[in-house]
């Protein structure tokens, strides 16, 4: 099981290759909702932050997740020397009783504004990178960039050595973290940069865990 803890001022996340037969039933659930063109899948857009057209709840693969959670969600209690390491883990459900489990289907130019979740920790997992990160980078408006945020993913939180008392912690997302989980407190604030030079989606899934 590929695990890595990275390090934050008083806080963290983690970095996890998700299991294969995990992301082939989320896969599995998805690839249904492209080919229906979403008709009857349940829009997820109210409950959430993004300046995304398409963010549908699932619940087919909901139990495979889940499994998933709580395995993993222990370990990064773990990591932060915290008793909840020993609780039970698990999805928690949104406000219609559906699993708190959506999945982003990102269009080009689309974001994610700055934002943070309900529950104890969040995750994302990213399924698909459509764009090659280096024609991104290339691009008129982001190639003299001290640094070229294109399709990123990144986490602000308070932090005293910073100016203006904000730090923030940058993960490029290309076709390297496809497959991978990033698992971190729901109260992180995080939020994600639009791509520019695909006409694909980027497919990431993400949910709210709860501790008891």
């Amino acid at each position: 099981m590929t695990v890595e803890y990275v390090e934050l001022p008083n806080n963290g996340y983690l970095l996890c290759k998700v299991p294969e037969h995990v992301l082939n039933v989320m896969w599995k659930e998805i690839d249904v909702l492209l080919k229906i063109s979403f008709r009857g899948a349940e829009p997820y857009n109210a409950n959430l932050a993004g300046a995304i057209e398409h963010e549908y709840v699932l619940t087919k693969c909901s139990d495979k997740v889940n499994s998933y959670i709580e395995l993993i969600a222990p370990l990064f209690w773990s990591y932060q020397k915290d008793d909840r390491k020993n609780k039970r883990h698990y999805l928690k459900n949104n406000n219609n009783g559906s699993p708190d489990l959506w999945v982003n289907l990102q269009k080009k130019y689309e974001h994610n504004p700055p934002h943070t979740h309900g529950g104890d920790l969040s995750f994302v997992i990213w399924l698909k990178v459509p764009y090659d990160i280096e024609k991104e980078k290339s691009l008129p408006n982001l190639r003299k960039a001290l640094n070229p945020s294109a399709g990123g993913f990144y986490f602000t939180y308070a932090c005293s050595t910073e100016k203006g008392g904000v730090g923030y912690h940058y993960i490029q997302i290309d076709q390297s973290k496809e497959g991978y989980m990033a698992l971190f407190k729901s109260d992180l604030q995080h939020a994600v940069f639009p791509f520019y030079t695909s006409n694909e989606y980027r497919v990431s899934v993400s949910g709210n865990i709860g501790v008891d």
